[in-house]
């Protein structure tokens, strides 16, 4: 069984939060192009986190849908090409240095995946587990985080014979993955919150405080 190392996104691939820079991203471009409709919408959903009366997932939901035609191939890309400024070059090495010796690379992130998809091909990793991307409001839909985020990275990977042996990330919510039985947990500028967890949970881990 070949070895795998999963890394997360916001915060340890990268030292933002991508899909805030989504937000700003989509309503700058559709501001250009007079789609105020969804300028309208992208506010109405954020103010209504803001204000902690929805949960951080239905607005996430919501964005999504009405989004998801809008943001094309072309605009898929431009953002892309702004994320690629906040790469943590750390982390980044890692990753090169592990896949030249034979590790499988694996992004792993509640952000969506039709842009996962593009940071996954430019850097060259093997594989991604994100996100879908909702194209209507019929169904259920779930973030991939917790325990559904541990669920479908372990499946993912047993599917190609991959054996979690390294896991990179900077925050709590990943302790379901945390708490797999690995070589190697790299937490990456953790909070105090994540250091306590992890602590509490008997989580063996690496500090990796870098930029």
């Amino acid at each position: 069984m070949r070895k795998g190392l999963v890394v997360d996104l916001d915060g340890s691939l990268m030292n933002t939060n991508t899909f805030q820079k989504y937000i700003v991203f989509i309503i700058k471009e559709a501001a250009l192009v007079c789609r105020f409709d969804i300028v309208i919408t992208l506010f109405y959903w954020v103010t209504l986190r803001k204000c902690r009366c929805i949960t951080h997932e239905k607005m996430k939901f919501h964005i999504l849908v009405k989004t998801c035609f809008f943001m094309n191939s072309q605009r898929l890309e431009l953002f892309v090409d702004w994320l690629m400024n906040d790469i943590n070059v750390s982390v980044r090495n890692i990753l090169e240095a592990k896949k030249e010796q034979g590790y499988y690379i694996c992004l792993s992130t509640a952000a969506p995946e039709n842009y996962v998809r593009i940071i996954s091909e430019r850097l060259g990793l093997d594989g991604f587990c994100a996100s879908s991307v909702p194209v209507d409001k019929e169904g259920d839909w779930y973030e991939n985080v917790r325990d559904i985020k541990k669920n479908k990275t372990l499946n993912f990977l047993k599917d190609r014979d991959i054996k979690i042996s390294v896991l990179m990330t900077d925050h709590y919510d990943d302790l379901p993955l945390l708490c797999e039985n690995k070589d190697y947990n790299y937490l990456v500028n953790p909070s105090l919150k994540t250091l306590k967890s992890c602590r509490m949970a008997g989580v063996s881990f690496e500090l990796l405080i870098s930029k």
